[in-house]
């Protein structure tokens, strides 16, 4: 098809041993382990890579991705980052579910829930808490749960409404590159479960309640 993988940048071990790719360990465990799930909360370029190198894992893993949207005409940033990537994992034919910024922008801390999680005594609210702190501290923003959401598919699937749609990935234009495009009008192809709703209070209560207890 005439798509060439770029070279990799070469990343070493602190003993000086090159690692292996991230594609070649998905393909791997993919091959191992029928069944596989990605959750991929960054750019698409190693799961891209996974699937250009070896098609035939695509039945074989599911992606749960956050990145995308589809309510507007501008690229999410993990997607923009290798919108090649994205457009070689929703053309793979593995199951995808997309949980985009349509959804994850109503789910946003607000100081109330953060006092809970400083509150609560144990280890992993006060690494969260410490974490919390730096963000506002640098960003003067309540973060927005964009990866927390897309995590929770994995437990709560019944927090958010999802719809099949025919999702395509804009890679030349010159204002578009990085859209997610619902193409699925007048076409009867899917390629993606693509989260339309949320129930955002109902999540960051289930949320608050695993981090503080």
């Amino acid at each position: 098809d005439n798509r060439t993988l770029p070279k990799r940048p070469v990343s070493l071990a602190r003993d000086g041993r090159e690692l292996p790719c991230a594609c070649d360990y998905i393909v791997e465990k993919a091959e191992r382990a029928e069944g596989l799930t990605i959750v991929a909360i960054g750019p698409m370029t190693s799961v891209g890579l996974a699937f250009a190198k070896a098609p035939h894992i695509a039945g074989r893993v599911r992606v749960v991705l956050m990145g995308g949207q589809t309510d507007k005409a501008f690229p999410e940033w993990n997607i923009q980052c290798d919108p090649e990537a994205a457009a070689i994992v929703f053309a793979s034919g593995a199951p995808i579910t997309m949980v985009g910024l349509d959804v994850t922008n109503r789910c946003t801390f607000t100081m109330e829930d953060i006092a809970a999680i400083k509150a609560a005594d144990n280890p992993r609210a006060r690494h969260l808490s410490h974490m919390l702190d730096d963000f506002l501290d640098r960003f003067g923003f309540m973060p927005v749960l964009h990866d927390p959401l897309a995590m929770s598919v994995l437990l709560w699937d019944d927090l958010l409404t999802f719809e099949d749609k025919l999702i395509r990935v804009e890679t030349a234009g010159a204002f578009t590159r990085g859209v997610t495009v619902d193409a699925s009008w007048g076409h009867t192809e899917r390629n993606a479960r693509v989260a339309v709703d949320v129930k955002p209070e109902a999540f960051k209560c289930r949320l608050l309640e695993r981090l503080t207890r």
